[in-house]
């Protein structure tokens, strides 16, 4: 029995032990945020152009120059696009590299060309910039040797390692801290004589495919603005179509003779009747007289002899005679 008693005893005890409060509890973990990806983005150059010292013409569709030759100062600016509009807001903008792409070099000294980097304060356009109007640049001051190109030409870049203060501006310029006016390159030194070309957007075309100046970004995050949609015309109740009668066909029209010239009415001649002709009668007057008759056509023999018209008649002499005979013949 008191076996029994201390078993029951230990079973209660070790419940109590379980459900005591003084037990630690094991609270659950929040699960591990995923990192954001790091992202890059290729901005290309909006305008870019250069100028030299008694140079009075605009140079926009020229390459990039900078450097000192044949006594003339060669000096580039450059400038880039917002970069929020390509990156939206709230990024973290990690890392900025500046890649130009050396076209060919010319030098007097030396190989390598020291260039200096200042930030523009002020609006310039490429089509109007010369050494009279250029913008005035201010600090920081960036130096960066840029490695000789005459061997091979190919892309000349600015890192962060080498300089974080391109970083700093960039980042001055997202934020709006300062106004992306854009880059005054030059020489950095008066001792160095020499020049090189770069790549412009004109001679250069834009990235992909192009070697226009570039500005290189790694961010994490950013939220482009979402264009709000285009309002539609809201649709109104569509009328239940009646049935419309079938068109017959029309007959195609035969075509129109056209009316011919109505001929003029000519004179329609009327039969003149024949007039039967009436015997002529001819008068000779001679010392005698006598009448002789003649119809017009021949007239139908007769069984009786033929009378002579003059038989009966008396010539009085031979030379009467003659004189008739005369007068017969020249009517005839």
């Amino acid at each position: 029995m008191n076996r029994i008693v201390i078993f029951a005893i230990a079973i209660v005890m070790s419940v109590v032990a379980t459900i005591s409060p003084n037990q630690p509890r094991v609270e659950a973990q929040e699960p591990a945020r995923p990192e954001q990806d790091t992202k890059t983005v290729v901005i290309n150059a909006w305008q870019d152009a250069h100028i030299a010292t008694g140079v009075k013409s605009p140079l926009p569709n020229a390459p990039l120059r900078a450097g000192f030759w044949i006594g003339a100062e060669y000096t580039s600016y450059i400038q880039f696009p917002s970069i929020e509009a390509r990156i939206g807001t709230g990024a973290e903008i990690t890392n900025a590299t500046l890649r130009l792409y050396c076209r060919r070099a010319l030098y007097d000294t030396q190989k390598e060309l020291h260039v200096q980097l200042s930030v523009v304060t002020k609006a310039w356009s490429q089509n109007d910039l010369i050494a009279d109007n250029a913008p005035n640049a201010a600090p920081p001051r960036i130096d960066w040797r840029i490695p000789h190109c005459d061997d091979a030409t190919g892309w000349r870049e600015l890192t962060i390692e080498e300089n974080d203060r391109v970083l700093r501006v960039v980042l001055d310029w997202y934020t709006g801290k300062t106004e992306n006016f854009g880059w005054e390159m030059k020489r950095a030194r008066s001792i160095v004589i020499g020049r090189f070309e770069f790549d412009s957007r004109e001679t250069g075309k834009d990235f992909p495919l192009g070697v226009a100046p570039q500005l290189v970004l790694e961010y994490k995050g950013g939220v482009l603005p979402t264009l709000p949609p285009t309002p539609s015309d809201t649709p109104s109740a569509t009328p239940t179509a009646s049935s419309t009668p079938t068109a017959s066909s029309t007959p195609t029209p035969s075509n129109t003779p056209i009316p011919s010239d109505t001929p003029t009415p000519t004179n329609t001649l009327t039969p003149t009747p024949e007039v039967t002709p009436t015997p002529d009668f001819y008068y000779i007057y001679l010392p005698f007289t006598y009448e002789l008759g003649m119809e017009e056509g021949p007239e139908e023999p007769t069984p009786e002899s033929p009378v002579d018209p003059l038989a009966g008649a008396q010539v009085s002499s031979e030379r009467e005679s003659d004189w008739l005979t005369r007068w017969f013949g020249w009517l005839r």
